[in-house]
């Protein structure tokens, strides 16, 4: 079998992994989760746990839920690069993802919402349910996130922590004991061993959420509510420069972690992070993960930001007749080093073909789906959500 059809089957994330270990072995590159020992993040449906579990090359496998058509279970992993065509070949593989990068994305809050008075009888103010926050920086020191007899709200307080050695994640959990006990020392921060950081963005989420403006400030939606708070690690460090990763695999076992903890109590889970890549419409693993966990059981919710990228022109729609072709202008500043992804999206009903054109217009290649270019990390690939 020649490379273009053995790798035409693979999620595009992961040939550019399999591409740039080829490339460059023995090299770190957090942009794909790629570690020293060439490991990947990846979300997999799957027709049973275990054996996907045994496969080789699989490492740090959970399951994470049922796939909401019931046709498998939704499992999250590291996985070897150079095992990547060999898993995905396996017979237990209904489809497999890579992780997709995450970015800050707190849209502009505090808009008028339709709730009782803050003093009125209806006003229950979240009493009896379970808020979860996902994002950086918890400052669980702050008044408007401790009862008034100065106990933590927090049931509990998990910091996920990347090895750069390795790629395995440490979860890091505090207990409402722990919490309490710090807060009783004079430098609470060092008691725990946990420092959100000045002006933190999940601070500023949860109060908006569930701050009780005991701190002489105006109280959030639900003043009320017990507090669950995940930090994801999507600050992965490479060469010694801080990177810009978010890694869906982390984020999807934050939100399984918090509704365990909720148990069967009603609990919201807000997460201001978020990426423009992906088809947005339910259909991806991490979507699916999501749905699944929703299903279990009733009285949950996820919460994602709408986002701030509403100007920054980075998306295009339109209809190309059939027989025709359209221009799209794709525009990367001189000096940009980061990673720069176009994603186009279409039926699959439909067949298009791509070519991409350079400043001088002349023709990089030209190609349709399943087929490979001559330029590494350039592929075309039909998506396989479902």
């Amino acid at each position: 079998m020649s490379e273009r059809n053995c790798l035409s089957h693979l999620d595009p994330r992961l040939q550019k992994s399999i591409a740039r270990s080829q490339a460059s072995p023995g090299t770190e590159n957090f942009e794909t989760a790629e570690v020293t020992e060439k490991r990947i993040s990846v979300i997999a449906k799957v027709k049973d746990v275990q054996t996907f579990l045994d496969l080789p090359g699989v490492f740090d496998g959970k399951r994470v839920t049922a796939a909401p058509d019931k046709k498998g279970d939704i499992v999250t992993a590291k996985v070897a690069v150079s095992a990547l065509e060999q898993i995905q070949q396996s017979p237990v593989i209904v489809t497999m993802s890579g992780a997709q990068p995450l970015k800050l994305m707190l849209h502009d809050t505090l808009r008028e919402i339709a709730i009782p008075p803050l003093h009125s009888p209806e006003f229950n103010g979240g009493n009896g349910v379970i808020i979860g926050i996902i994002d950086h920086g918890c400052d669980f020191v702050h008044s408007n996130f401790r009862n008034s007899d100065g106990t933590t709200r927090l049931l509990s307080l998990m910091i996920q922590k990347i090895n750069i050695n390795d790629g395995q994640t440490e979860e890091v959990i505090y207990t409402t004991e722990q919490i309490n006990a710090a807060l009783q020392n004079p430098d609470p921060y060092r008691a725990l061993g946990y420092d959100p950081g000045y002006g933190s963005h999940g601070t500023h989420v949860m109060d908006i959420a569930a701050g009780n403006g005991l701190a002489e400030m105006s109280p959030g939606v639900a003043p009320k509510a017990d507090l669950i708070f995940v930090e994801p690690d999507y600050r992965d460090i490479k060469n010694g420069e801080l990177g810009y990763l978010g890694d869906s695999f982390n984020l999807l076992n934050a939100v399984n972690y918090i509704f365990d903890k909720a148990g069967h109590s009603s609990c919201v889970i807000n997460i201001s992070l978020g990426t423009n890549g992906g088809p947005h419409d339910g259909t991806s693993l991490f979507e699916q993960g999501i749905d699944g966990l929703l299903m279990e059981k009733p009285n949950r919710a996820v919460v994602l930001a709408a986002g701030n990228a509403f100007d920054d022109n980075v998306h295009a729609s339109g209809t190309v007749k059939e027989g025709s072709f359209t221009d799209l202008q794709w525009v990367i500043l001189e000096g940009d080093t980061t990673a720069n992804e176009l994603e186009l999206w279409y039926s699959g009903k439909e067949e298009f073909r791509v070519e991409l054109l350079n400043g001088d217009n002349l023709s990089l290649f030209n190609i349709g789906l399943g087929e490979k270019a001559d330029i590494p990390g350039f592929f075309a690939h039909p998506y396989q959500g479902k």
